[in-house]
């Protein structure tokens, strides 16, 4: 636990009583706080906090995916791009002799 003012946690966590919305405040300013989404209260201690000083800036996703589908469709493309081209070129001599 990360030691803040008199050895405990440096915020205090309440609930507000009239919206139930969650503050987080200093812990050394908690008396006479009001709540800061309804402005209103009482405010009801719920315990202490530590607020995380460096939030998430990024998220690393690893998949792993079986490729030897896509390599046999990639083998399927290649062969019919070489029959595409030897019609291609048959069509073409055929043209020519017309």
């Amino acid at each position: 636990m990360r030691k803040g003012q008199g050895g405990t946690a440096d915020y205090l966590v309440a609930s507000c009583a009239n919206c139930g919305m969650i503050n987080i405040m200093p812990r050394g300013r908690t008396d006479g706080q009001q709540c800061a989404d309804c402005g209103g209260g009482p405010l009801i201690p719920l315990g202490f906090g530590i607020l995380h000083k460096k939030p998430c800036s990024s998220l690393q996703v690893q998949i792993e995916a079986d490729t030897r589908d896509i390599d046999r469709a990639m083998a399927k493309v290649k062969e019919l791009q070489v029959e595409l081209e030897n019609t291609n070129r048959m069509m073409q001599e055929i043209g020519e002799k017309l």
